[in-house]
């Protein structure tokens, strides 16, 4: 056994000037979870509107107005899209308010209004989009409508089912098509003969429509007493001649089917196993979908109704080839398959009885999983998950990847379960830029997807206020990211690709920028430390007034500091006669005095002004070992 060396424990007689520098860099994220002394040596207790531009802390690009656009008013944007037709040489901008749909020029920052038809308004609540067979279809749980990008907004007109084919006049035949939720017409296709004048319909119609041949036939050459429930036979004058499928009659009865049904779905997505041609719809715990590559067909038996009816589909993903069925309290799945008979079926298999999803917005594709905002199976909220991209029945592949953030120590910081159920539920995702964003309640947070491991369990989160925090959409155009205003007609455009310093303004104002390290104990508790100089390089400003405040265990000693990075430039004074061209070390480090004897330090980094950013490339702590503690 080793002996005990206490000199080993011994203060040096000399004490020699150390360095302290982060070892995993500054790209942690932040961790809201546990003390500033017992988070990860790479995180930071409390950040605000920095991410990790080439990995280091760096201010977030601010939103402005598009084309200084004022408020169209004090409702929210609903939704915004890019619907791109196929012989169309640009995109259209589609935004959601106030109950119409209007085309958006990201230029002038104009709408024009596409409700100019027979579908004049919308219910004013929050509208999807998607696109299939050129037309982008527009939903919303009560309406179901669409745009071809030339003619009005219109109401879906239901594809009308041929239920029969080589059926008899007396009404025996082959079935063929199933009734269409969203039509209350069929056709019947008959096999004419040279005797028969009396034609029997699958069902019982109010009025009809004949063709013979193709031709329409005058309703003067055949009788059929509408109105009543039993009004099958359509009989004609003379026998309309033998032939194959030769008469087509079309029945039309009020009612016939709920169109409600789908009409009244929450989510959508399109799906078909390989080959995405089929839209899958939700409501309540049961799932319809469409017929191929037609949105406007929805047959009557196409449907599943997925476990209990306790518990809401609220919404789908897709992973690798399947459908992921999203439930309150549990998840499943779904791929294409055959029955006995050849037919195409969708079966439903168990995935996860441990989590559901409770907010259908923030259900998005990430490295072949998919992230979600869970509840778990007791109800109660869990955080942001991951569905790994496994389809075993365990309850292993669905893991919580916002813990740091859950729960919050600080009381001046709100953790993300610290929000309401109802905020939670109404949360807003969005991928963009290698970023999970997520906006709930008066914060919109980061899962940093760049700096992230999901294989090591590193999970780089950081929170935004300001334009994103009001966030009720977003989307992704012309390689900039549009945020569509939660209470107010405004949509923002992100600042990037201007000027760095202008960048860093939001609306029209300065946005407030930091950074705050953790506990800093410099590898030992034992004993107290003498911090002399903090050394920080900052990324490149024309000025920088960045404040710097030290934080020692005593709690009272602060002090702050301006420290500019570069001095200004004046073109104005430079003698063109004399130019000449040269080098300088840039950007360079800002040396700042520290001078308190303590067990830890740890200090907050901030950037307030107009016009001004905020970069921390590198940062060095120098010090002395002072007495053991």
């Amino acid at each position: 056994m080793t002996k005990y060396n206490p000199a080993f424990m011994k203060t040096p007689s000399a004490p020699r000037i150390l360095s302290y520098v982060f070892p995993n860099g500054n790209n942690g994220g932040m961790n809201t979870r546990l003390q500033a002394d017992q988070i990860r040596d790479d995180q930071s207790p409390d950040m605000l509107n920095m991410c990790y531009r080439e990995g280091v802390p760096s201010h977030r690009y601010g939103f402005n107005r598009v084309a200084d656009m004022e408020s169209w008013g004090l409702t929210p944007i609903r939704g915004m899209y890019e619907y791109q037709k196929i012989d169309a040489a640009t995109s259209v901008f589609l935004v959601a308010w106030g109950g119409k749909i209007y085309s958006f020029d990201t230029s002038t920052g104009m709408k024009t209004d596409l409700c100019t038809g027979s579908k004049s308004t919308l219910t004013d609540t929050d509208t999807y989009f998607f696109t299939m067979n050129d037309k982008v279809y527009i939903y919303n749980g009560t309406d179901y409508c669409y745009y071809d990008g030339t003619n009005p907004i219109a109401n879906v007109v239901g594809y009308i089912p041929t239920v029969s084919t080589g059926r008899t006049p007396a009404g025996a035949g082959a079935a063929n098509e199933r009734l269409n939720f969203l039509s209350s017409s069929w056709k019947d296709s008959f096999n004419g003969t040279e005797s028969d004048t009396a034609y029997k319909l699958s069902y019982a119609a109010d009025s009809v429509v004949v063709y013979k041949d193709g031709v329409l036939v005058s309703s003067s050459e055949y009788t059929f007493p509408s109105g009543g429930i039993d009004y099958t036979t359509v009989t004609f004058n003379s026998p309309p001649g033998a032939g194959t499928d030769n008469v087509v009659i079309t029945g039309t009865k009020s009612g016939l089917t709920d169109a409600t049904a789908i009409t009244k779905c929450t989510q959508f997505v399109v799906y078909g196993g390989k080959n995405d041609n089929r839209v899958f719809a939700c409501r309540l715990n049961v799932r319809y979908h469409s017929g191929t590559d037609d949105p406007t067909y929805w047959p009557i038996n196409a449907f599943e109704i997925i476990t209990s009816d306790a518990e809401d589909i609220v919404g789908f993903g897709k992973m690798i080839d399947y459908l992921i069925n999203l439930k309150e309290r549990s998840l499943t799945f779904t791929t294409i398959d055959q029955d006995s008979n050849g037919n195409i079926i969708w079966p439903i298999y168990p995935l996860n009885d441990e989590y559901g999803c409770m907010s259908k917005d923030t259900i998005k594709s990430v490295n072949n999983g998919l992230l979600f905002l869970a509840r778990t199976n007791e109800g109660s909220p869990a955080g942001v998950a991951y569905l790994a991209p496994s389809l075993v029945r365990n309850q292993l592949n669905v893991a919580i990847v916002s813990r740091d953030i859950n729960t919050s120590v600080n009381l001046t910081l709100t953790g993300l379960l610290d929000y309401t159920e109802n905020q939670l539920a109404n949360a807003k995702a969005f991928i963009y830029d290698d970023k999970y964003w997520l906006k709930v309640g008066d914060r919109c947070w980061i899962l940093d997807l760049r700096q992230s491991d999901f294989s090591q369990g590193k999970f780089c989160w950081y929170p935004y206020n300001g334009v994103p925090a009001d966030a009720n959409c977003f989307l992704d155009y012309e390689g900039h990211l549009y945020i569509g205003h939660d209470t107010n007609g405004l949509i923002y455009k992100d600042n990037s690709g201007l000027d760095a310093d202008v960048a860093a303004n939001e609306d029209g104002v300065a946005l407030d920028f930091y950074w705050t390290s953790p506990m800093v104990f410099c590898g030992t508790r034992t004993y107290t430390k003498d911090f002399e100089e903090l050394f920080i390089t900052f990324g490149r400003q024309v000025m920088g007034t960045n404040k710097l405040t030290f934080i020692t265990d005593d709690g009272k000693e602060e002090v702050v500091v301006i420290v500019q990075s570069a001095n200004l430039f004046d073109f104005g004074k430079i003698d063109f006669n004399a130019w000449t061209f040269g080098a300088m070390p840039f950007p360079s480090t800002q040396p700042e005095i520290v001078g308190y004897s303590a067990e830890y330090l740890q200090w907050k980094i901030q950037n307030d002004s107009y016009n001004e950013g905020l970069v921390i490339l590198a940062q060095e702590l120098t010090y002395r070992l002072g007495e053991r503690v």
